[in-house]
């Protein structure tokens, strides 16, 4: 029987039982599952944000990681995460933005990692302190 090439966790689940009912073993079943998981994802596009082929021709032809960096990813970053939330608190969500140090909350390497791909506006450098 062929194996579903979806990335639901339904699918996930059918496909290592077929693979098991085929003889193979369980580890290996899993294993293909994820293959077949990790393609159907892919071939949906991954977690990059379309591009416009006409603005950006040689954008396409990137690594994925570079373009990652880049930030071209369709959840955005810390920073816009962070926007993301004062917005919500503005508009009286009764969120709090949580205390450096707490469990959850970023950390010193989380902001250095996301300086480095931060977009900045009007051509300026990020500044090291």
């Amino acid at each position: 029987m062929p194996l579903i090439k979806s990335k639901s966790e339904k699918a996930f689940k059918k496909n290592i039982s077929t693979e098991v009912k085929s003889g193979r073993p369980v580890k290996q079943a899993v294993a293909i599952a994820y293959s077949v998981k990790r393609d159907a994802k892919k071939a949906e596009g991954g977690s990059l944000k379309s591009v416009d082929r006409e603005q950006n021709p040689g954008l396409a032809k990137l690594p994925t990681e570079v373009r990652n960096k880049m930030g071209y990813m369709k959840n955005g970053g810390l920073y816009e995460n962070i926007h993301a939330k004062r917005e919500r608190i503005s508009q009286g969500s009764g969120e709090k933005m949580r205390k450096v140090g707490s469990e959850g909350a970023p950390t010193a390497k989380n902001f250095k990692e996301a300086a480095k791909t931060a977009k900045v506006k009007h051509g300026g450098g990020v500044q090291n302190p």
